[in-house]
């Protein structure tokens, strides 16, 4: 583990490949429809919390099982009140591992008969106009 820990470049050279994987999580969760939870702030690039989506189909044991049986595991995110789940980018995981959950993910939602890709973009838009005339 240390070898292979120094060949990466160190502390260091880990923590980029886990901000790497971070930044892929969240963008292809994002064009997938997903909204996180926490402001960039404060988001680590260990664990990311995204909230369920409000759908009718979705039902996170469900989507946690599609996911299961594809080989990757999420966690409930269930420290809060909010209705979210955690994904880590971290551990022996790489670019190629995060694009592929992404896409099993995608696979998954297609199974659950949900569509997220306008749910968030009109929920935007709703929160800039309510607070323009809240303004």
């Amino acid at each position: 583990a240390l070898i292979e820990l120094e060949a990466e470049g160190g502390v260091s050279g880990r923590a980029l490949r886990y901000r790497k994987n971070h930044e892929i999580l969240v963008d292809g969760m994002k064009d997938i429809g997903f909204e996180l939870y926490l402001q960039p702030a404060n988001r680590s690039y260990i664990i990311t919390s995204f909230i369920s989506p409000n759908h009718l189909n979705f039902d996170f044991c469900s989507f946690y099982q599609h996911l299961s049986n594809r080989g990757y595991l999420i966690y409930p995110g269930k420290v809060s009140n909010a209705n979210c789940f955690w994904i880590g980018s971290i551990g022996y995981l790489f670019k190629s591992d995060i694009r592929a959950l992404l896409s099993a993910v995608q696979d998954t939602l297609t199974e659950m008969q949900i569509d997220l890709s306008g749910i968030w973009s009109w929920l935007q838009i709703l929160s800039v106009v309510s607070n323009q005339i809240i303004s």
